[in-house]
């Protein structure tokens, strides 16, 4: 489990981070309005599709944060022998 103070800082910038592509959507979609012609599947999906791998990757880096330390061993008296 990570320290508190890690933890808060983490969601800080997880939530800055989703904050700006928040902002960056919201954008896209005006301009879109704007435009006022019907907007191609493959540039709705090239808007959106950076917004859904930016959740994963935050999801992994918690996951990555939350998990338990593991511990490596080195065992010199066995390096460099064949088994």
């Amino acid at each position: 489990m990570p320290s508190v103070p890690l933890t808060v800082i983490f969601w800080l910038a997880s939530a800055a981070v989703a904050l700006g592509q928040v902002m960056i959507l919201r954008s896209t979609v005006r301009a879109w309005r704007v435009a006022g012609g019907p907007v191609p599947l493959l540039e709705r999906v090239f808007a959106f599709a950076p917004s859904l791998v930016l959740a994963l990757v935050l999801w992994l880096s918690y996951q990555s944060a939350v998990a338990p330390p593991v511990m490596e061993v080195e065992f010199p008296a066995l390096m460099g022998t064949r088994l």
